[in-house]
């Protein structure tokens, strides 16, 4: 299957979702308190992880489509949990950093002094992104196990930023002398191993069969 064909294809598969009104109000919920936090900076860059956030509910929404009869059965049931969820996720994340990119450069517009320091929370949102690509496919097959280790990372990243301002003051820091663009290019490219990380991770637990912890929802319908 061509890629644009792929593309069409997931889109048409994400309309038959289970519950795709609360996916969505919950990925427009999640990224606007993120934007606010932005927006107001006083996050010191968790507004950022709060907005990367947002860019998993697509992919929720696809692995929830994989588990009906129709698509179990269907030929193209591997394509759809590897490489289209693979793509999806890379087409949402990096429309999700872009907005993250675009706030920052604002920031830089109105107070050129902060550069180094908005250089550095890109990055980390790219680490950040990194992380999130790898747990949104890890998550469906091991749900508690990442769901734990996404909170406890979720709290260090709090808990550093309010003592100390975290990686990313730690990354502002040392790339307080590297030009802003370079600083975006870098963080595309993190976005891009993100991706592939999580291709490759969709590829190597194809064969584990999905948590009944994290499609309960689509379970609970079909009963």
């Amino acid at each position: 299957m061509k890629l644009a064909k792929k593309m069409r294809f997931t889109i048409k598969c994400m309309r038959y979702s289970s519950h795709p009104k609360s996916h969505l109000i919950g990925l427009v919920f999640i990224s606007l308190l993120g934007l606010t936090y932005e927006i107001l900076d006083f996050s010191n860059g968790m507004g950022s992880c709060l907005i990367l956030i947002g860019a998993m509910y697509p992919a929720q929404m696809l692995y929830s489509v994989c588990m009906s009869q129709l698509v179990q059965a269907s030929p193209y049931k591997r394509d759809l949990t590897t490489s289209m969820v693979s793509l999806l996720i890379f087409c949402s994340s990096l429309i999700f950093y872009l907005l993250v990119i675009g706030v920052k450069s604002v920031w830089i517009i109105l107070d050129p002094s902060q550069t180094g320091r908005r250089a550095g929370e890109i990055l980390g949102a790219g680490l950040f992104l990194v992380m999130i690509d790898i747990y949104t496919v890890v998550v469906f097959k091991y749900f508690w196990r990442a769901i734990i280790l996404l909170s406890v990372t979720m709290i260090c990243i709090y808990s550093s930023i309010v003592s100390t301002g975290g990686i990313f003051h730690s990354l502002g820091q040392l790339f307080s002398r590297c030009p802003f663009p370079a600083a975006i290019v870098l963080g595309l490219c993190l976005a891009l191993l993100g991706s592939l990380l999580q291709y490759g991770m969709s590829l190597l637990l194809y064969d584990r069969p999905i948590s009944k912890r994290a499609i309960y929802g689509v379970l609970r319908q079909q009963s």
